[in-house]
């Protein structure tokens, strides 16, 4: 199936804001509005406006829900990271002024956020695209 003239530049012209656009707000999200889930949903449609426009479409989708499950595990150790560390930033003094350190975990927590949710995201939308293929 030949896509749209229109579709194809529109998305080749917008693709790239859309993934600075979705970067930014991840990268900003501990400070601003924003975040992982933002960001990621961002991303997915810059993910699939590529999807549309491309000329191969074969996507293994249990590779996907395998990433997707290893990002899910990381979001789980990092959430735990982060209940433990609060012990050691309130009660030493040289960390708890080290605003470098808690920002750069945010960022990192907001990375794995937005990951998981732009693969579980690609991973539902690549579902009903498949279920529409086999003919139901």
């Amino acid at each position: 199936m030949k896509t749209s003239i229109i579709l194809e530049t529109i998305s080749k012209l917008l693709l790239p804001f859309m993934m600075l656009f979705g970067i930014y707000i991840i990268s900003f999200g501990d400070v601003s509005p924003g975040g992982g889930f933002q960001g990621g949903a961002i991303l997915t449609t810059a993910y699939l406006a590529f999807y549309f426009i491309s000329e191969d479409k074969n996507i293994d989708l249990t590779k996907w829900v395998k990433f997707e499950k290893v990002l899910f595990f990381l979001l789980i150790i990092a959430g735990f990271l982060s209940v433990l560390s609060k012990g050691v930033y309130f009660t030493n003094p040289i960390l708890n002024d080290s605003m470098i350190s808690k920002r750069v975990f945010f960022i990192l927590l907001n990375l794995i956020i937005a990951a998981k949710v732009c693969v579980g995201l690609i991973c539902i939308v690549e579902s009903f695209i498949e279920e529409e293929d086999d003919g139901f």
